[in-house]
């Protein structure tokens, strides 16, 4: 009897311990989803929430005649970024994590850790 109850607690034991690792890969994977990549895809409805949430706090710079916006260049220590704000996270959530700057009157999504940029927003101009 106590061998029929000692398998089920062992068989219990590694039930639990197979369901604890699978929770922590979950969200380890997650969590790994959700980090900044060096290039973001936004649809066009997204970039006018984007502009609309973002370009009223960004600080507007002209100093740096040579920067063209593409995407995936990587940002000159000249430009200063800010965190992306609550509000524009919460409408485009494809935004959290990653930082922002105005250059030229172009909205600039950046990647925080490489300073790439990822995505390039022009008002009133579609950008594909």
């Amino acid at each position: 009897m106590w061998k029929k109850i000692s398998r089920a607690l062992a068989i219990a034991i590694v039930m639990a311990s197979i369901s604890v690792v699978s929770l922590a890969n979950a969200r380890f994977s997650a969590a790994a989803a959700r980090q900044p990549h060096d290039y973001i895809s936004l649809t066009q409805r997204q970039k006018r929430l984007a502009w609309r949430d973002l370009h009223k706090q960004a600080i507007h710079q002209y100093g740096v005649p040579w920067f063209t916006a593409i995407d995936r260049w990587i940002l000159p220590p000249e430009i200063t970024t800010k965190r992306v704000n609550r509000r524009a996270a919460r409408d485009v959530p494809a935004l959290r994590g990653y930082n922002f700057a105005i250059v030229k009157g172009v909205l600039l999504i950046v990647n925080p850790t490489d300073h790439a940029v990822a995505a390039v927003i022009a008002p009133g101009r579609r950008i594909g």
